[in-house]
């Protein structure tokens, strides 16, 4: 395993997350300064439905970096094209969805959503500005798998501490000269070009991978046999989404646009520490499929162990931190009184733990292949939902989180126990 290049990406990680922490912190307020809270609840919208957008991928990212892994510990260059030329073809195929996707997402909910609150023209402009830059990051995404499957982890981490800075720093300014949300759309777009220019001169770098469209050697049923193996990953994303994302939505028809962006401001923090604890998963996920292709079972349950507790003590670390620093730090950040309190606060960092606990467990071993735990994630989902929107309904925002924690608990008791039992199956009883 290479120690140097996982430090490499563990620390660019770090500082990726360091830098979307800070902008977060500057830039709920500078929204707050030029928009009505009604005006960025609708952004704060924009930008959670990355979330649902991302799932046209169809849960092709773990299944690339996982082919390209094995591959490289091959040493084979040709079969490394093949899957590039093939992937590229299969994102085309992702491409066409993201669009229905975003059109969809604009006629049933953002639509009327705008018109509700007089934002017709401006919103929609935003919409579509944003909805091509959610096009072109998602191409742009199997360079970076591709990448990363490779071993050459970090790069994405650099790329995304550009993109960032230079959307801070023009927000402001579109802001500044009364752009509003249309401005916020053009630089999300434009911040989308370098994101994918980035990636695509990082990809000939270090793969060296190019598309040949004429090809032949490319048959339909090879892009089938991608989509057909990232398929249990897709519906496992799809309960995840449901899982981490729709308190977003329920908030909003629960409570209101008005309260979104103090809601969403504390989940940001829970999200970012979530982030930062399972970076490691991230940088150790090709190197356990590159071992596990080799047999080297031991190695890879000792990777697995490693993973487990780092991201945990990372994990809880930044909890223990965030929630003695909130009532000091959030009402600087978001004004006086707009802090919801340490029961809310308290609940949302309790679930990020228990997801990072059961991610940590889960991430290595959906890089070998044996388990994408597709069953407990939909569990997981069914129950989330209706828990989180019953409770908020009946106990208040509190409730919500409640609902998502009560919901999480069983899959993830099962998840870990099937990691552990697993590893200890294949001649790692030494190591657990």
């Amino acid at each position: 395993m290479s120690i140097r290049k996982i430090s490499f990406g563990f620390v660019l990680g770090i500082l990726s997350r360091a830098v979307d922490g800070i902008v977060g912190l500057v830039l709920f307020p500078v929204l707050l300064k030029f928009m009505s809270k009604d005006t960025v609840g609708i952004w704060i919208l924009f930008m959670s439905f990355s979330y649902v957008i991302n799932l046209a991928q169809a849960g092709l990212g773990p299944v690339i970096v996982r082919l390209a892994a094995e591959a490289k510990a091959n040493f084979d260059f040709s079969q490394t094209n093949l899957l590039y030329n093939t992937v590229t073809r299969g994102y085309l195929l992702v491409v066409l969805v993201v669009i229905i996707i975003t059109f969809a997402i604009y006629v049933f909910y953002v639509g009327p959503v705008l018109s509700h609150h007089n934002l017709s023209e401006a919103g929609t402009l935003s919409w579509i500005m944003v909805s091509m830059g959610y096009i072109l990051r998602i191409y742009a995404t199997r360079n970076i798998n591709m990448i990363n499957g490779c071993g050459e982890l970090g790069w994405d981490k650099l790329l995304q501490i550009i993109v960032t800075i230079f959307s801070i720093v023009f927000f402001y300014i579109m802001l500044q000269c009364g752009f509003g949300l249309t401005g916020l759309g053009m630089v999300f777009f434009i911040a989308s070009i370098i994101y994918s220019f980035g990636a695509g001169t990082a990809q000939q770098y270090f793969v060296k991978s190019s598309v040949n469209w004429s090809d032949q050697s490319i048959k339909w049923q090879s892009i089938q046999v991608l989509f057909k193996q990232s398929a249990p990953l897709l519906i496992v994303n799809v309960s995840a989404f449901l899982v981490m994302n729709t308190d977003v939505f329920i908030i909003e028809r629960l409570f209101g646009l008005s309260v979104l962006p103090f809601y969403s401001a504390l989940s940001k923090v829970v999200i970012l520490i979530i982030t930062v604890s399972t970076l490691i998963q991230q940088m150790t996920y090709p190197y356990v499929a590159m071992y596990w292709t080799q047999h080297k079972h031991e190695l890879c349950a000792s990777i697995y162990i490693k993973s487990v507790l780092t991201s945990v003590g990372i994990g809880l670390i930044l909890s223990l931190g965030a929630y003695f620093l909130a009532p000091f730090i959030v009402p600087l950040w978001l004004g006086s009184g707009n802090y919801l309190g340490g029961h809310i606060f308290g609940l949302q960092l309790l679930f990020g733990l228990i997801y990072i606990h059961h991610s940590a467990h889960a991430s290595s071993v959906i890089a070998t292949g044996a388990n994408n735990f597709m069953i407990p994630a939909v569990i997981n989902a069914l129950l989330s939902v209706p828990l989180s929107y019953l409770l908020g309904k009946y106990m208040g925002i509190h409730g919500v989180v409640l609902g998502n924690i009560l919901a999480t608990l069983v899959p993830s008791i099962y998840v870990v126990w099937w990691s552990v039992h697993f590893f200890r199956l294949n001649g790692s009883h030494d190591c657990l």
